[in-house]
């Protein structure tokens, strides 16, 4: 299958230069608003327009004269989100106020790519920048203000994807289609405007008060001419989750943009129908990628089916248009929209729809309460015995701009166990421990034992073909299984988080794999100026 548009390898993917535009934004209750003609930085002892100052009435913070600043919904690198209220309309917003004194240039380009693509896509999977002030004075505690820019940010009550996958496990196939609807429909406008995302995850796809997918965080996008985009001008910048990227840009390739976002929304869907990833990293080195690479799909699907027994026939079907390892080979999102999948009748009403996602936040909020009423006793305790480490309690906080519950009664909450769902990760095991005649499983169980009782697991105890273990200290309280089965010639292990933190897991996955294959982990290193996970230098917070 053909891509969008043909290939013809151009050296540019930056973004165009922001220019003043006025931001129309697609929500009915919030006005029209202008983007400041804004210098890049104060001259000194000028003094900026009134509206971009800060004011206080009572113990209400308000900025840019119209919106109300109340609590701190996230914070990151680039700044803080709270949640705010338009005296405007009414209507609650989410504020993304980020400091400007020591932003770096790499984060000014990504600040521009931002509000640029923001302000060009208008869609209602897309989350809505109402508003933009590129000079806000906001105040400090002293009474001084500092430079800040202030984007006005649709609010998406609903919070994170990546919340509602790891809390709940996957999703039924026909809330999947709706999400999947959503995403390329949104994807297809993108690319219509020459905006590639290039960091597509669940943790940048949201979810509004209706549950209704909006895809957020263009920091790392790729904006093009229309002539580049009109010749197949390819990308060259290396950037996003490395998890979620493309072969092509992991084996450092020119890339297509609408090629590279379709395998990133490839391995998201993949992992709302199952619950798992396709593949740790799309390489070579990489059993279940090297596994389709090879055109040996039916081994990949075996194994996978083994932790997901009911995804349909369909459902695969979609899936491998997605993830060929060739971007030539993809189906474009159009042909995706139209494929039987997506088309097979459902009859899930918007109203069924949300009461099922209801009930998945509920369990989500209910479980993120529990671990931060745990992690308030940790601490607690370590204070008490002076061994509190500040660094070591922080918790990950929402990028985007959500709202998180802050009810964090322990009352009614079930155990922990049973709002914590399993987390499979995969690993190839080769012949790691010892030649010899015998049962490979029964060998390798063997030598998992012993690898447990290494890392000083505790209440280890053997089964047939898996391995159970509760993590030392060091290590995070994480109970771990492993659990082992041959496919052809291939030994492969399936490590599944039983309960505790899904951080803590990963630590000792890594670990495991560590031991196992005999090398440490892949690191995610920055190619240039744009990669990596979290972008760019710590900048001046609020």
């Amino acid at each position: 299958m053909q891509l969008d548009s043909p290939q013809t390898s151009i050296d540019t993917d930056t973004a165009s230069t922001l220019s003043p535009k006025t931001v129309h934004t697609t929500s009915s209750s919030t006005a029209v608003s202008q983007i400041s003609s804004a210098r890049s930085t104060s001259t000194s002892g000028s003094r900026p327009h009134l509206s971009s100052y800060t004011s206080h009435d009572g113990h209400k913070t308000i900025v840019d004269g119209r919106f109300i600043v109340l609590e701190t919904l996230g914070s990151g690198a680039t700044g803080k989100v709270k949640l705010g209220i338009d005296t405007t309309t009414g209507e609650r917003v989410a504020l993304k106020i980020m400091g400007k004194r020591a932003t770096s240039k790499r984060q000014a380009d990504q600040n521009r790519r931002e509000i640029e693509a923001m302000t060009t896509i208008h869609h209602p999977n897309v989350l809505c920048l109402s508003h933009v002030e590129l000079e806000l004075k906001y105040p400090k505690s002293d009474g001084t203000f500092k430079d800040c820019i202030l984007l006005v940010i649709e609010l998406a009550s609903g919070g994170e994807l990546f919340d509602f996958m790891m809390y709940t496990g996957a999703f039924e196939e026909t809330i999947a289609k709706i999400y999947t609807r959503h995403l390329l429909s949104a994807l297809v406008t993108c690319h219509a405007n020459q905006i590639y995302h290039r960091d597509l995850k669940p943790e940048n796809l949201l979810l509004d008060e209706h549950y209704q997918l909006k895809i957020a965080d263009f920091g790392y996008s790729a904006i093009q001419n229309q002539y580049d985009a009109a010749n197949g001008a390819l990308l060259h910048t290396e950037c996003g989750t490395r998890s979620y990227m493309a072969p092509e840009i992991l084996t450092h390739q020119p890339y297509n943009g609408t090629a590279a976002d379709t395998w990133s929304a490839g391995v998201v869907i993949f992992i709302m129908i199952t619950g798992n990833p396709p593949f740790q990293l799309a390489t070579r080195s990489d059993w279940w990628f090297n596994a389709i690479a090879t055109g040996n799909v039916d081994r990949f699907w075996r194994a996978h089916m083994r932790s997901a027994p009911n995804i349909s026939p369909e459902a695969r079907s979609f899936l491998e248009l997605m993830l060929k390892p060739e971007a030539s080979d993809r189906a474009t999102l159009r042909q995706l929209l139209e494929h039987e999948w997506l088309n097979e009748m459902s009859d899930m009403s918007h109203d069924d729809l949300y009461n099922l996602m209801d009930d998945r936040k509920r369990k989500v909020d209910a479980a993120k309460n529990h671990e931060r009423e745990k992690a308030k006793q940790a601490a607690a305790a370590a204070r008490a015995q002076g061994q509190y480490d500040p660094f070591k309690d922080q918790h990950r906080v929402r990028r985007g701009a959500g709202q998180e519950t802050e009810d964090t009664s322990l009352a009614n909450l079930p155990p922990l166990k049973n709002t914590t769902k399993t987390v499979h990760t995969k690993l190839y095991i080769p012949d790691a421990f010892g030649e010899g005649a015998g049962d490979r499983v029964a060998r390798t169980v063997d030598g998992l034992k012993n690898l447990f009782e290494t890392l000083k697991f505790n209440s280890v105890t053997v089964a047939k073909n898996k391995v159970k273990g509760i993590a030392s200290e060091d290590l995070g309280k994480v109970e771990v299984a492993v659990k082992l089965f041959c496919d052809a010639d291939q030994l492969v292990a399936e490590v599944n988080r039983k309960g505790g933190d899904i951080f803590d897991f990963r630590k000792a996955f890594n670990k495991i794999r560590e031991l196992v294959e005999g090398k440490e982990e892949e690191t995610a290193e920055p190619e240039d100026d744009l990669a990596g996970e979290e972008g760019g230098e710590p900048i001046d917070m609020i």
